[in-house]
């Protein structure tokens, strides 16, 4: 019985692996690539592309998304039934890579693309700090000064630099590695609670909020990531920081809803 079984799955088996290596080895795959400063994700059935050089998103989805999702798989070298179909649409394929070209989404050498692969970041499991239990910390001057400084810095690099630019120079500071200290963290963000509303309010504005906090930690030589994510049905883009699988400025449900695009 299982020889027989296996004798009816070898045909499908090879025709389905058949088909992902053509796809592998067709010029179309090898120009589907993604120019270094473009992010994607698939959030529910769609893939979704953010530009950090112009901050804009886009949107793909249907047979489209489905294609895009077998050059991912591809790429992984995972493949099924559906990977099989779809890469056998070459016309679908060259469709898609045209429309990514035409918003220069893709890069112009491919030599310096790179593949469609999403943003992998921690899944978050807890709070560091609510902030309603923030309380009144002892603030120093020297807390003060960071604090202001890092508003300074975020509300320069969101006014006067491009996405790019800043998730370039946060992974640069960042090359040293990244130490958890969750009690310093804590105490840090406590008094960034503290101070905040004397300075601006963090509704609808995860953004700055998410910037000035990851650069009031880091004068204190702590990294946090700073992660984008978005959703559909509707759309909608969020920021938040993130120090390994905690979160420090929002909650674990809220940020459940998000698939990460970028994170530095």
């Amino acid at each position: 019985m299982g020889a027989q079984m296996l004798a009816a799955a070898l045909p499908r088996f090879l025709r389905r692996n058949e088909a992902l290596i053509e796809y592998r080895e067709s010029g179309l795959m090898r120009h589907c690539r993604l120019a270094p400063h473009v992010y994607a994700c698939f959030a529910g059935n769609a893939v979704i592309f953010l530009d950090t050089k112009t901050s804009l998103y886009f949107a793909l989805g249907g047979a489209q998304a489905r294609v895009l999702r077998a050059c991912a798989a591809s790429e992984s070298s995972v493949a099924d039934e559906s990977v099989a179909r779809d890469v056998a649409s070459d016309q679908l394929l060259r469709e898609v890579t045209q429309l990514l070209q035409q918003r220069h989404l893709l890069a112009s050498d491919v030599s310096t693309g790179k593949a469609i692969v999403p943003t992998s970041i921690p899944s978050a499991q807890s709070v560091l700090l609510r902030e309603h239990l923030a309380g009144r910390p002892p603030v120093r001057l020297h807390h003060i000064i960071n604090f202001l400084w890092a508003c300074g810095r975020a509300a320069f690099s969101l006014r006067a630099c491009s996405l790019d630019q800043t998730l370039r120079r946060l992974r640069a500071r960042q090359r040293g590695g990244v130490h958890v200290d969750v009690d310093r963290s804590r105490a840090l963000l406590r008094v960034f609670f503290r101070l905040r509303p004397f300075v601006f309010s963090a509704h609808k504005a995860c953004l700055f909020d998410s910037l000035a906090l990851t650069e009031f930690m880091a004068r204190y030589d702590i990294h946090a990531t700073w992660a984008i994510g978005v959703r559909t049905n509707p759309f909608k883009a969020h920021c938040w920081v993130q120090q390994a699988t905690y979160v420090l400025n929002d909650n674990v449900e809220n940020v459940r809803l998000f698939t990460p695009i970028v994170a530095a």
